[in-house]
């Protein structure tokens, strides 16, 4: 797992032992870059079974906040039941989903079937998310055998939304449009 600054946002920094931080705001990205608002940073996630074994063997669970404010345990976090997922895919008729070794995807908070109950696939957290909003948000995969719900592992990481100040957001997305002008000039 990790977090990303999402289209031309400001980078996100780490400290190298799973705590990301990002600025509050929301937007669109710059010109042409998407029609869909989301906060400025996105969590990405990457499974992989290795062995002979498939995604399907195990219960992969990917939990998300969206309010720093509430508790940090796993019943105050969103679910996404990713062996669920997958193999309702297979039902549908995506080929190879229940055969599946790898499973890779980035989210935005702001994404709103985030916050609705479509069960068994996801399971929402109560309110909203606000990307206006700065705190400590949690997020972890958790691997469980499916038979006995014994955990096997899980990974976490920590976002740190902090405001981004006013002039550093104006230097950036200055950047960003000379960018863009430069390309679109060829020059």
């Amino acid at each position: 797992m990790n977090a990303t600054q999402r289209y031309s946002n400001p980078a996100l920094t780490n400290d190298g032992v799973g705590v990301y931080f990002a600025g509050t705001g929301s937007n669109f990205g710059s010109a042409g870059q998407s029609t869909i608002e989301g906060a400025l940073w996105n969590w990405n996630f990457y499974v992989e079974v290795a062995g002979g074994g498939k995604i399907t063997d195990y219960q992969f669970d990917i939990y998300y906040d969206f309010d720093p404010a509430t508790g940090n345990g796993l019943p105050d976090l969103g679910r996404i039941n990713l062996t669920a997922s997958l193999a309702c895919d297979a039902l549908c008729g995506t080929p190879g989903s229940n055969m599946a070794t790898l499973v890779q995807d980035s989210q935005n908070l702001m994404f709103g079937f985030l916050a609705v109950d479509a069960l068994p696939f996801i399971d929402a957290p109560p309110g909203s998310f606000d990307p206006n909003v700065p705190g400590n948000y949690q997020f972890a995969i958790t691997v469980s055998d499916p038979l006995s719900g014994f955990p096997l592992e899980s990974v976490a990481i920590e976002v740190q939304v902090v405001p981004v100040p006013p002039a550093l957001w104006l230097f950036g997305s200055a950047l960003g449009m000379l960018g863009w002008l430069r390309r679109r000039t060829g020059t």
